[in-house]
């Protein structure tokens, strides 16, 4: 990865990694991820707006990726309201969770190419996108739409849930 292939478009700055870009960036701002394998554990903790390569381009149309690849955790956590996915290729054979999200409004998950989660997990739920909601929290704005999402879970998993977008109640069950 070049230290010119994340670039907040808002601030004009440019990171060698995707975290130190959101590190950086104050609510608001637009990231721009060029093509590249990223080999890192995404946490969004504010308002961004995060553009991969293929940022509104669905799958079968798509050009070089801006992969996220993980040897294991969630590959991105978002715990802030107000962020946007859009345009990622992610992969974490050895995670649960692709992405992790929940309690949060306005958010928007769209356009990525998810694939190959928890393929070697036997012992756990295995779920591409993770949104957990919590008792008596009202939340808004929340938006899946135009993933491709293969290759979920271990065919080894017995006795564990798995899915594509899992939308529960509690981060147990």
């Amino acid at each position: 990865v070049s230290s010119l292939s994340v670039t907040n478009t808002t601030a004009s700055t440019s990171y060698s990694t995707i975290q130190a870009a959101i590190n950086a960036a104050t609510a608001g701002d637009v990231i721009e991820v060029c093509a590249g394998t990223y080999n890192e554990n995404l946490t969004i903790n504010k308002a961004l707006t995060l553009n991969g390569a293929n940022a509104n381009v669905a799958c079968g149309s798509r050009g070089a990726e801006s992969m996220i690849s993980v040897a294991g955790g969630t590959a991105v956590s978002i715990t802030a309201s107000g962020v946007t996915l859009n345009g990622f290729e992610i992969t974490a054979p050895a995670s649960t969770y692709g992405i992790s999200c929940g309690n949060t409004s306005t958010t928007t998950i769209i356009f990525n190419n998810i694939h190959d989660i928890g393929t070697t997990v036997t012992t756990a739920h295995v779920h591409a996108i993770n949104y957990t909601v919590a008792n008596a929290v009202a939340r808004t704005g929340v938006t899946i739409s135009d993933n491709c999402i293969s290759n979920i879970s271990s065919t080894l998993l017995s006795g564990w849930s798995s899915s594509a977008i899992g939308i529960l109640q509690s981060t147990s069950t």
